[in-house]
């Protein structure tokens, strides 16, 4: 039985820890970094500055709000490789009650293995990345080491992203856009759970002729067409024109991939951008928020 958050236990009956880490996984979108822990090198071990830190050792477990008081990681290898290496500075929080030594919050450091393009080590389990650190070839100190990458921020159950895409195509054609359809701008983009996108495109075209002219679009989410319509533009080839889309979908937790594209639709038409404060062709995916 349990006992809400903020209200006095009675005797034995209380909130449990593994109760108060599902009632903080309620308010975190995700797991990753709240505020601080800077990482810097020195000597052979990375220096990880005070700060607040989300961690999780699983959805069935919740959440925990781990505070780093400042320290440093064990010492890691110098580079003795011709090549670069990327080093994981990870922060976790233990709990001796699922088999850890003991209750504390750590920071760690994961050595990466040199290569011509190194890739991030893979981190303990129930780690949290706070900075993937960058060695170069033959550095004998992690001083020498700079922030290849931070680790994700932790965002607040409801809060919004922002803007996940953001992309300008400033190409200006002479000839009719063709037939079939063509990609003009993409993007990548993660969700920490499922989420409302607004998909905002701005075109900028112009007729080839004294008709009026047009171009059909689309936009494909993770390959699946989620949007389509048609724009439509002035017949005069000196006469630019830009227009605006706007779509919501809803999407699932995950990496999704985003593609905004055309083609010729009732005569012919071109794209149109110049440096005088015409938009072009823009593709911009904003967050919504939760779904």
């Amino acid at each position: 039985m349990s006992v809400a958050f903020g209200v006095q236990n009675q005797g034995d009956v209380g909130t449990t820890a593994a109760e108060l880490r599902h009632i903080i996984a309620s308010k975190w979108g995700s797991t990753g970094i709240v505020a601080g822990l800077s990482v810097t090198g020195s000597g052979l071990a990375y220096n990880v500055a005070a700060g607040m830190a989300i961690c999780s050792k699983g959805a069935s477990d919740g959440m925990s709000e781990a505070w780093w008081a400042g320290g440093s990681t064990a010492d890691v290898a110098a580079n003795s490789s011709s090549n670069p290496r990327i080093d994981a500075v990870w922060i976790t929080s233990h709990d001796a009650t699922q088999g850890d030594a003991d209750n504390l919050v750590a920071v760690g450091v994961t050595q990466g293995t040199p290569a011509a393009s190194p890739t991030v080590p893979t981190i303990p389990t129930y780690a949290t990345l706070v900075a993937a650190m960058l060695m170069p070839a033959g550095a004998t100190s992690t001083s020498a080491a700079s922030v290849s990458a931070l680790g994700a921020q932790a965002v607040p159950y409801g809060a919004s992203l922002g803007i996940l895409v953001d992309q300008v195509d400033t190409t200006n054609t002479a000839t009719a856009i063709p037939s079939g359809y063509r990609t003009y701008a993409a993007g990548t983009f993660t969700l920490p759970t499922a989420r409302y996108v607004d998909i905002k495109r701005i075109f900028t075209l112009t007729s080839l002729t004294s008709n009026d002219a047009s171009v059909y679009t689309r936009v494909l989410v993770d390959g699946a067409q989620v949007s389509q319509g048609e724009v439509r533009c002035f017949g005069s080839p000196t006469l630019a024109t830009s227009q605006y889309m706007e779509n919501t979908v809803r999407l699932e937790a995950g990496t999704h991939t985003v593609q905004a594209q055309m083609q010729a639709g009732v005569r012919t038409a071109r794209k149109y951008w110049s440096r005088n404060g015409w938009a072009g062709q823009t593709l911009q995916v904003v967050d919504a928020g939760v779904a």
